[in-house]
């Protein structure tokens, strides 16, 4: 899996990255019972390259959580004071 760049996911709009995050929570639920199995049947090597995809995956929901956090501090700026926001599409 990718890393996801914050500047990149700037670009998108508030409802997108809810998708992109909603997604990924949901893989992350898999790729842990997939790893669960793999521990279970002793097999720790694929574990172990399971959790690394762990690892990708919850960076990008930290990334995309920051981005959508970075979107309503907009909103809330333009609602309070009236500026037009730079990053809300």
């Amino acid at each position: 899996m990718i890393k996801f760049e914050l500047s990149v996911l700037n670009e998108k709009n508030y409802a997108k990255l809810t998708e992109m995050n909603n997604n990924l929570v949901s893989a992350l639920e898999s790729i842990e019972m997939l790893k669960e199995y793999y521990v279970v049947n002793g097999k720790i090597t694929m574990a172990a390259e399971v959790e690394a995809s762990i690892i990708r995956v919850k960076e990008n929901i930290d990334n995309i959580k920051l981005a959508m956090i970075s979107k309503e501090g907009d909103a809330l700026e333009y609602f309070i004071f009236g500026t037009e926001p730079l990053s809300l599409n």
